[in-house]
């Protein structure tokens, strides 16, 4: 006589088969979203520190042209237009000054502006990849420093009128020197603010897939 097949015991096996699949598959779908969620977060954080490297290198080269603008002699059209009453009450050299020192002023403004784009971006960077990038942009903050020194002593020397000074005053010519172009030749300060924001943007070439900076 053949073995009897208990159903109470067939339905139990056949439940716990089923709980053992469902599980299965729950594990299986777990890990799978687990795994799924942790490539988009890698390929998120991928696209977010191109992008904040993308935008830092801009920003760093808008400051350079800046910078650059700002040592440039001023041209006719930047210069203040007096009224006919200004005119009367003035001498031409202080009216020579007052529009230098006004445009330069200008030209200031728009480095400023240009200088807190970059500090955002750079703030931006540090934030999704590490505090090292302040170190990598440090040397082309400090190239800097040298042209705005420079400038705040021209912009003082135009705004003591205790001194009398006029365009080919020798303490002029001497302060001014420094915002004169080098026609045919290197220009020291535009070189080592170049090469010191070369160096960060070396520091940024794994974030933007690059391997050079001139490809």
């Amino acid at each position: 006589m053949g073995m009897e097949i208990n159903p109470v015991l067939v339905g139990a096996y056949v439940t716990i088969a089923r709980d053992v699949v469902v599980t299965i598959a729950a594990v299986i779908t777990a890990s799978i979203a687990l795994y799924g969620l942790k490539i988009w977060k890698r390929d998120l954080v991928g696209k977010e520190s191109y992008e904040a490297a993308k935008a830092l290198v801009y920003q760093s080269h808008a400051l350079s042209r800046a910078s650059s603008k700002m040592r440039c002699p001023i041209y006719q059209h930047e210069r203040k237009v007096f009224s006919k009453k200004d005119i009367e009450n003035t001498t031409e050299g202080e009216r020579w000054r007052i529009s230098e020192a006004a445009a330069f002023r200008v030209r200031l403004k728009e480095y400023s502006d240009a200088n807190l784009e970059f500090y955002e971006a750079l703030l931006n960077f540090r934030v999704i990849a590490g505090s090292q990038v302040y170190l990598a942009f440090q040397p082309f903050q400090r190239a800097l420093g040298e042209p705005m020194d420079k400038l705040y002593a021209y912009l003082n020397l135009l705004d003591d009128y205790a001194v009398s000074i006029v365009a080919d005053s020798p303490d002029v010519k001497l302060l001014s020197g420094f915002i004169q172009k080098f026609d045919g030749e290197i220009d020291p300060l535009e070189l080592a603010v170049r090469e010191a924001r070369e160096q960060g943007e070396l520091f940024l070439l794994p974030y933007l897939h690059r391997k050079s900076i001139r490809k």
